[in-house]
């Protein structure tokens, strides 16, 4: 990332893990952007909102109240939360961390350190896109599960993320 780009007006070197690879790959090309949309975070809260229409309706189907039915709610920044409290757990380094997500050791030690454990760092960094279209992580106890399949989900159903286009 420039420094022109980031919020601390420094340049950050971020680390391309194994995982990321995999999610990359699929949109690899010689230059552009990575996602085609320029608001992410936009995009998210339609993903949230796409998400809870469907817990819903999949409440009422089963004959549940869907007014109570369960609530995904997104955090802003919560990817960039999660993968600093990960990395941290994962490299056991806050001066490493903070190089790569633009804070200072100190807050990356005030406010990330042992809120999750190496091996929960192992899983989330093992999350994956499978060849079929699921999606495959680790559990902590180290055996491999896969979610539901992308192309099990009706169009109707389908995030708006995967609509744009």
């Amino acid at each position: 990332m420039t420094a022109r780009n980031a919020k601390t007006a420094s340049r950050r070197l971020v680390p391309i893990t194994d995982n990321l690879v995999k999610w990359l790959t699929p949109c690899a090309q010689k230059a552009g952007r990575v996602v085609p949309f320029d608001n992410v975070n936009k995009q998210i809260a339609w993903l949230v909102r796409d998400t809870n229409r469907a817990l819903k309706a999949e409440a009422k189907v089963a004959g549940r109240d869907p007014e109570k039915a369960a609530k995904l709610e997104w955090k802003k920044n919560a990817l960039r939360h999660s993968f600093i409290s990960y990395r941290l757990a994962e490299v056991q380094s806050a001066a490493q961390v903070a190089l790569e997500a633009g804070n200072s050791p100190r807050m990356i030690f005030q406010h990330y350190r042992e809120l999750v454990r190496p091996k929960d760092a192992e899983s989330w960094f093992s999350i994956t896109p499978g060849e079929d279209g699921r999606i495959v992580y680790v559990l902590p106890d180290g055996h491999a599960k896969q979610g539901e399949s992308a192309a099990a989900v009706e169009d109707s159903e389908r995030p708006a993320v995967e609509r744009i286009g």
